[in-house]
């Protein structure tokens, strides 16, 4: 029996993961300058804060309006939300300062420890308020949003096997999943309520797009006599089945705008059905040849959130672990891995190639 890692090929070795115990309360800080809102007088902020907070401002505002169509006229508004909300303050300088841990190696490690100090932070915050949160609060959804990225990133550079890739990767899908959820019941009162008073253009970002999947032609047909396995169970067929049309709508979009591109690779995510997750988990041949197609479309129709390296380690480890069998259903991942690892060596020889990634 192959394994990856600690995580067999079969659901019988599934065991219950266990959640992270909940932070009952924040770290104890002295009260700063008491000009600010009471929501933060709990907590401490100094000079390196100051530079994530300009770092979230310029930098990541520019990262998030490409990646997320978040306008960039929002984030003034969501600072200003974030004085009175610790936890979303908290959630914004440790996303800024984990992303700003990639821009600076050098002080990648400082960087990085202060973002996990901000996130426990945040969420031990978060969870202080407890029943008085909620999720038609604009600083509890993007909160929530923030939190789900942060996963998003640090399951993109934190990888050190297939398996803790796989296992980060799976949390996240469903941790996206119900963030989506709840921002989507709430999202038009939210609208409602900062669209007269900051006069803000929103593209709609939280609410899942249509679960109509329109055909793309036959770009995908050939992985579905990958689910002709006589011993595949009718849900997982279904839960692959489904995951394979969603590629074929997102392909369909390689030509559309980048603020598409964006928006219809993450939606993937949003709408496969949580079976999927499941037997993601259990690192099943079908659902990892599913997911190497996956980071290869996603790399390959927004860059700025996948780096080339991930790409090509995801793809390279599942080529490895599956092996010469399986090559035939990862073709296209394969290209693109290919692909990338020409163009490095054109790089290499003085070529000019665009290999400016934001992550």
């Amino acid at each position: 029996m192959r394994t990856i890692g600690a995580v067999r090929t079969t659901s019988s070795s599934r065991s219950p993961i266990s959640s992270p115990s909940p932070i009952s309360s924040p770290t104890e800080q002295s009260p700063i300058a008491p000009g600010l809102s009471l929501g933060l007088q709990n907590h401490n902020y100094s000079a390196i804060h100051l530079q994530f907070l300009h770092f979230f401002g310029s930098k990541v505002a520019d990262t998030m309006h490409s990646a997320l169509c978040m306008p960039k006229s929002l984030f003034p508004f969501l600072i200003q939300e974030a004085f009175g909300a610790p936890y979303l303050m908290d959630q914004i300088l440790a996303f800024s300062a984990l992303l700003l841990s990639l821009e600076c190696p050098d002080k990648s490690d400082i960087y990085r420890q202060e973002a996990t100090t901000l996130q426990l932070r945040a969420l031990a915050a978060f969870n202080l308020v407890g029943g008085g949160v909620k999720f038609s609060d604009f600083p509890t959804t993007l909160f929530s949003q923030l939190v789900a990225n942060y996963q998003l990133v640090e399951t993109f550079t934190l990888q050190a096997s297939l398996a803790e890739f796989v296992d980060r990767f799976a949390s996240y899908l469903k941790l996206h999943q119900g963030v989506s959820l709840l921002a989507n019941m709430h999202w038009t009162t939210i609208l409602e309520r900062i669209q007269p008073q900051y006069n803000i253009a929103f593209v709609d970002v939280f609410r899942p797009h249509n679960n109509e999947v329109e055909e793309q032609g036959d770009y995908y047909a050939a992985l579905l006599n990958l689910l002709e396995e006589p011993s595949l169970c009718p849900k997982s067929r279904a839960a692959y089945s489904r995951c394979i049309e969603l590629l074929s709508w997102i392909h369909g979009f390689r030509h559309a705008s980048p603020i598409e591109r964006n928006l219809v690779v993450r939606g993937w995510s949003v709408l496969i059905p949580p079976k999927y997750v499941e037997l993601l988990r259990q690192c099943l041949p079908e659902a990892l040849v599913i997911l190497a197609h996956y980071i290869a479309l996603w790399h390959e129709l927004s860059s700025a959130w996948i780096k080339q390296q991930t790409m090509q380690f995801v793809v390279g480890s599942i080529v490895d672990y599956l092996g010469p069998d399986w090559e035939t259903w990862l073709a296209y991942p394969i290209q693109v891995m290919m692909s990338c690892e020409d163009q490095m060596m054109l790089r290499d020889l003085g070529g000019s190639i665009d290999l400016d990634l934001l992550l």
